[in-house]
């Protein structure tokens, strides 16, 4: 893409403004726009809130986040800090920091489109006051800790919003069509479809543009999306889990809600935590191997979020079966 001198004086100046409670700040929501951001946000919106609300926005953002993949792939923008043209080595926080927080091209950002298609798409769900108001707040903010971090342009949050909103709105014309089809096809043919599509993806990804860290992202999102189509085939059967609550006081809801999520995260640290440290022991990441342990990891946590930790607060009473 053209280089934009507008753009790289925003860096530039958002570089002479930073402070160490800003930096913490966008550090928190750049988090927010990553893979861990949202397993943290739709699993509790699983748990306590709504299942097919969380469903539905995590298949939107595996579908936006693929196609945001696929893009940075086509254009092959670099970032602004390994631009030659533009190259600062200040721009961006820190070495650590930009392996944590962008590893792939530039454009569109991912952060941005991420946002708008999760969130914009999640308050279509809910449309509700609060969401109303939260909902873009949360979507700028991710958007701009970009450019705060100097991972990003400009031009990249705004392409990536812009892709975002159109995504939502596409989803939003088809989604009956989509949800009726989904109710009308063989079990065992999807569940068998969502194992040997990603991983045929996730070979053909590595063996053409190679095993490397740019495209970590897109194994994640398969082995997500793998996880997902199983488990929830699986959960009306065996779990039927409710997240709703019975009449209780206020103050009862509220402890029942911090001893789900006390729970059930500590259960789900497990698979994400403990399966990456005996992987990462036993094959490079940056490996066939490593990435399709990457997509199994990823699948399992996510049958573990659905399936495993609903099961436990259903066996100790922090939730009931649906009827």
């Amino acid at each position: 893409m053209v280089d934009l001198p507008w753009n790289i004086n925003i860096i530039d100046w958002l570089l002479q403004n930073r402070t160490d409670i800003l930096t913490n700040i966008f550090l928190f929501f750049t988090f927010l726009g990553d893979s861990l951001g949202y397993i943290i946000v739709v699993i509790t919106i699983y748990w306590l809130y709504d299942k097919k609300v969380a469903i539905k926005v995590t298949f939107a953002l595996i579908l936006s986040l693929i196609f945001n993949q696929i893009l940075k792939n086509i254009i092959q923008n670099p970032r602004p800090y390994v631009n030659e043209n533009t190259y600062d080595e200040n721009w961006a926080i820190s070495e650590n920091d930009i392996e944590e927080t962008a590893h792939s091209f530039s454009t569109p950002s991912g952060h941005a489109q991420g946002s708008m298609t999760f969130w914009h798409y999640f308050h279509k769900q809910i449309n509700s006051k609060i969401t109303r108001i939260f909902t873009p707040i949360i979507i700028f903010l991710i958007g701009f800790s970009r450019p705060y971090l100097g991972v990003h342009y400009l031009e990249d949050i705004i392409l990536g919003w812009i892709i975002g909103y159109i995504i939502v709105i596409i989803i939003g014309k088809y989604e009956i069509t989509i949800a009726s089809k989904w109710d009308n096809a063989n079990v065992l043919y999807v569940r068998v479809l969502s194992i040997i599509v990603p991983i045929l993806f996730i070979l053909t990804l590595g063996f053409t543009s190679g095993f490397e860290t740019k495209n970590s992202t897109i194994v994640t999102l398969a082995g997500v999306f793998s996880g997902l189509v199983i488990s929830i085939t699986l959960e009306q059967k065996l779990v039927n889990f409710n997240p709703a609550l019975s009449s209780i006081s206020p103050t009862k809801r509220i402890l029942n809600y911090i001893m789900r999520l006390a729970l059930g995260f500590a259960v789900l640290s497990i698979p994400l935590f403990g399966l990456d440290t005996l992987f990462s022991s036993l094959v490079d990441d940056n490996s066939i191997l490593g990435f399709l342990f990457r997509w199994l990891r990823y699948s399992i946590v996510t049958f573990f979020g659905i399936i495993v930790v609903p099961i436990l607060f259903i066996k100790l009473g922090l939730s009931d079966q649906s009827k």
